[in-house]
């Protein structure tokens, strides 16, 4: 079996014009690129005469095959791109047989430009993805190369078939996300359950065109991004809801029960009908008034309609995980339920353990410190009853929403309408979650995705070079 990538082909490009010893041996005058991963490029300024070389190293006794890459030469731009520093791609979540991926913020402009309006109505979107798991060979030593993941791809997106039908890749555009910008999406299918992934945002040629004579015609590939599948089937990725439009994750889910779209259908008719309560109440309030009048002159209904919708959203649709996953800030839930996997229930030794949901609890006898895993509310049942009642999933794991949201529902409604936080040791430890200050996701709020950072960077030629790009796919049969 496989276990490591062949060696990797080395790039000799001379140091000079009209210098023809290039190559392993011909001495310190030249400049010397193993490629990484299938990749490498080499900027000189030129007049004249260049010479390049290519070497291959002496293949280890357990692989077998011959050498396939591409060189290009421009004086305009890289043929081949790499971006080794910045995926562009952010995972939003999994569940045991997909996957949803985003790039970051697409465009700066606000929703009433040109340039925003351009960005989503491009169709075809700018980029596809490629992905394959981790054990996969055949990429093995080439996956900074587009040209490498295009021939030994195990999964691609096509931006002819965004439906994904041929594909299992869907793709499209959204402004789902922190700050409603452009951003592209990719639904990707067909995953194996307890797997982890290694997937590529790319782009074919220079989006206008692709392949020999086009400048950056040969492709560009970002850093790669890793992912891991659920293990269990009582989580299943919801997004692109009509109410809980900024929803995009994991969510409890039973599919004996319920399909896909029927299990969306009954997420969406509960949050818009307890919304629907909420805005008959906040009708009662005087908004439109003299600012005496006004509940509050920091805040208004539309502050505080904002504010109940994406509590409600949060609260409502909890964020699932497997109830395996070790994770300390997960809260586990359904305790009592049987299986989906097995229709058995957990085992009652462990079930009748000790367990304290709230350090700051009271420490009377019989208090909500003194609990099981059994008799404790939080663990025994969903955050919401009709989770049980309707879906039965089963036990699993909540990534809590973030406190925040509690609070800035209270500061952002009139009192009149009676909204509360649990205080710590009553109820917050079981119900919420902290944000940390870095970017890790501790804690469900709308828009999350892993590993935010400030987008690509793009560095302008300060002058004319002449530039050479080598990529190589390692296509090598396994003795």
């Amino acid at each position: 079996m496989q276990e490591r990538a062949p060696p990797q082909l080395t790039l000799y490009v001379a140091a000079q014009s009209d210098q023809e010893d290039v190559g392993p041996g011909s001495g310190p005058g030249q400049i010397v690129r193993e490629l990484d991963e299938g990749f490498a490029n080499v900027t000189v300024s030129a007049t004249g005469d260049w010479y390049i070389a290519v070497h291959a190293p002496t293949l280890p006794e357990e692989f077998v095959g011959v050498w396939n890459y591409e060189l290009a030469v421009s004086i305009d731009d890289y043929y081949h791109v790499l971006n080794p520093v910045d995926p562009f791609l952010h995972l939003v979540d999994t569940d045991q047989t997909s996957a949803l991926l985003v790039t970051s913020q697409l465009t700066q402009n606000t929703s009433d430009s040109k340039v925003f309006k351009e960005w989503m109505d491009l169709s075809p979107p700018p980029f596809t993805i490629f992905a394959a798991n981790q054990n996969h060979t055949a990429t093995m030593g080439i996956r900074n190369s587009y040209c490498g993941w295009s021939n030994a791809k195990q999964i691609m997106g096509d931006q002819t078939d965004m439906q994904g039908t041929g594909t299992g890749v869907q793709m499209g555009m959204t402004t789902r996300g922190i700050g409603d910008k452009p951003r592209e999406q990719f639904y990707v299918t067909y995953l194996n359950g307890s797997s982890s992934y290694n997937a590529v945002l790319a782009k074919a040629g220079n989006s206008t065109n692709s392949g020999a004579g086009v400048v950056g015609g040969g492709g560009k590939v970002w850093q790669m991004v890793n992912f891991t599948t659920k293990a269990q089937q009582n989580c299943a990725l919801m997004f692109n809801l009509t109410f809980c439009d900024e929803v995009a994750y994991a969510v409890p889910s039973n599919p004996k029960n319920y399909s896909t779209d029927s299990l969306r259908d009954l997420y969406e008719n509960y949050t818009s009908f307890y919304y629907q309560n909420f805005n008959y109440s906040l009708q009662q309030i005087p908004c439109n008034t003299d600012a005496g009048s006004r509940y509050s002159l920091a805040k208004g209904c539309d502050d505080c309609a904002r504010a109940y919708k994406q509590w409600l959203c949060a609260t409502s649709i909890p964020r699932c995980e497997d109830f395996t996953n070790p994770n300390w800030y997960l809260q586990p839930r359904a305790m009592g339920q049987r299986s989906i996997v097995n229709d058995s229930y957990m085992d009652m030794d462990y079930l009748m353990s000790s367990y304290t949901p709230m350090l700051g609890a009271p420490t009377l006898d019989g208090s909500p410190k003194d609990q099981t895993w059994a008799s404790a509310l939080a663990s025994n049942s969903s955050r919401n009853s009709w989770i049980d009642e309707e879906i039965r999933p089963g036990p699993y794991k909540e990534l809590l929403p973030c406190d925040y949201l509690c609070y800035n529902l209270v500061a952002s409604c009139p009192s009149a309408l009676g909204f509360a936080c649990p205080n710590k040791g009553r109820g917050l430890e079981a119900s919420y979650g902290h944000k940390p200050d870095n970017n890790s996701i501790m804690c469900s709020y709308l828009g999350a995705v892993y590993g935010q950072n400030a987008g690509e960077q793009a560095i302008a030629p300060v002058f004319r070079v002449l530039i050479f790009a080598c990529l190589t796919a390692l296509l090598l049969g396994f003795a």
